[in-house]
């Protein structure tokens, strides 16, 4: 909200550096290779006294290091950008829209170019994650949908469509998992949830379909941590505290050794150390 870009030290719990952006922050995505970060940019949102930009629906690519803008792709959407990710293989950056949809862009030598549209969700998108392969996606809306994509058709065709049936993605191996719906995660909904006391969440990195762990943000100022997958309903978990009101997200380091939680009414960011993680919580 305060229109900056910050790159931390989590060793030592220092900046590294900042960037001024031309609009309120929503969401980033660092490259695989780590050397660039993608920013969406978008106010308007449930943040208390927020208000639509000009820079609504816009987007920067910019070095992780110094934080110098490498590229800013024309602005086609007039909505924040909710979500962006870029796929594991580096070929493609998803982005995320409140107006329900997502664009898929082409990343070839710092250059961005948009090769298509996602049409299908009722409401603003939240999450996306790509498959392993990077040629699939899974993405959640705030209709509480969960949709599945498909880049290609008959194997190697670009022809991105949504996969109607989700029996078709039982098997797929996902890069991530920040979608709140899901078999897998069955478990983090306690008795009586309409469907918003879970904010976020995030799996290990280095989980398998058999092991891992899976943290939740949500309305109670708690950060659950699950055994992946959570497929028990109202499964065994353990709360951590320390936010002072609801909890907006959370995400596990690239190596799993530290949870980063993000606070609403707090403003504060914390960092959890994951101690003897492997086998679950």
């Amino acid at each position: 909200e305060d229109r900056t870009l910050r790159v931390w030290d989590l060793a030592t719990r220092t900046m590294k550096a900042m960037a001024k952006l031309q609009g309120p922050g929503r969401c980033a995505s660092y490259s695989p290779d780590g050397l660039m970060i993608a920013v969406g940019l978008g106010a308007g949102g449930k943040t208390k006294g927020s208000s639509s930009t000009q820079h609504d629906g816009k987007w920067l690519v910019l070095e992780s290091e110094d934080l110098n803008l490498v590229a800013s792709p024309p602005q086609v959407r007039t909505q924040r950008i909710s979500d962006i990710k870029f796929s594991p293989d580096g070929r493609w950056v998803a982005v995320g829209c409140a107006d329900n949809n997502i664009d898929i862009y082409s990343v070839s030598a710092n250059v961005f170019e948009r090769k298509a549209e996602l049409r299908g969700h009722s409401s603003f998108i939240r999450t996306i994650d790509w498959s392993a392969d990077s040629l699939k996606l899974q993405t959640c809306c705030g209709a509480h949908e969960l949709l599945y994509w498909n880049l290609y058709q008959d194997g190697n065709r670009f022809r991105p469509h949504q996969e109607k049936t989700s029996s078709s993605m039982k098997d797929e191996q996902w890069a991530s998992y920040g979608a709140i719906f899901g078999w897998p995660m069955r478990g983090i909904w306690p008795e009586d949830s309409d469907g918003t006391d879970v904010n976020g969440c995030a799996r290990s990195n280095s989980a398998t379909n058999a092991e891992g762990l899976l943290a939740t943000a949500d309305d109670f100022g708690k950060v659950k941590l699950f055994r992946w997958p959570c497929i028990v309903p109202r499964a065994q978990h353990r709360p951590y505290g320390g936010h002072s009101s609801h909890v907006t997200n959370v995400s596990f380091t690239h190596q799993d050794n530290w949870l980063i939680s993000t606070g609403g009414q707090d403003r504060a960011v914390f960092q959890w150390q994951v101690v003897g993680a492997r086998g679950g919580a």
